[in-house]
């Protein structure tokens, strides 16, 4: 679920410079579930500190994707999602602490 307190820190491109951006006031259209390659306009937007400051007055969400990124993204966000893995020896190791603790 999308949470109406947030900071959603993206990093943009005009296809020569990068740029990192946060949403400093909630942008309706922005979301963490937005397709990789969305193309927005930016018109104003006050940068401090080196961020780019978003806000529903200086974003237009034009809309769109670029198919390999968001192959990029939906694997990373797979692989994130994914549940952690213990190693034998993090098992081995509790075990032998279990059985100490019940002596």
């Amino acid at each position: 679920p999308e949470h109406t307190k947030r900071v959603l820190r993206l990093a943009l491109t005009d296809g020569n410079q990068l740029f990192s951006a946060v949403e400093y006031r909630a942008v309706a259209d922005l979301s963490i579930r937005m397709p990789a390659g969305l193309k927005i306009a930016v018109t104003d937007a006050p940068i401090r500190r080196g961020l780019m400051l978003l806000s529903p007055q200086n974003v237009n969400v034009l809309g769109g994707s670029v198919e390999h990124l968001e192959c990029a993204r939906l694997r990373s966000w797979a692989a994130w999602n994914l549940p952690k893995r213990v190693s034998q020896a993090a098992n081995r190791h509790a075990a032998a602490t279990r059985a100490a603790l019940s002596q």
